[in-house]
């Protein structure tokens, strides 16, 4: 959606902190990464989208720890040029 892409384009200037999540279960509409990179519009792959690793959330018993301790990753919420 442009939308979405416009407002990723927004945050990233003015340095919004992002935290980058990745939902691989097929039970919640997760997908493989690689199809972020044939969604995403070119230019923000190239200025560095992805440049940051995403939380991952698998499906199982560890994923409620995983979500508190992705939010509260500081690396994931220091500012970049992701979203």
């Amino acid at each position: 959606d442009e939308r979405l892409a416009d407002q990723v384009r927004t945050v990233r200037a003015i340095g919004v902190p992002v935290v980058m999540a990745h939902e691989i279960d097929p039970d919640r509409s997760g997908c493989e990464f690689s199809r972020f990179f044939a969604t995403t519009p070119q230019d923000l792959v190239d200025n560095g989208l992805y440049k940051s690793l995403a939380c991952t959330f698998h499906p199982g018993r560890h994923r409620e720890a995983r979500t508190s301790n992705c939010i509260g990753d500081g690396k994931q919420l220091t500012p970049s040029a992701h979203v």
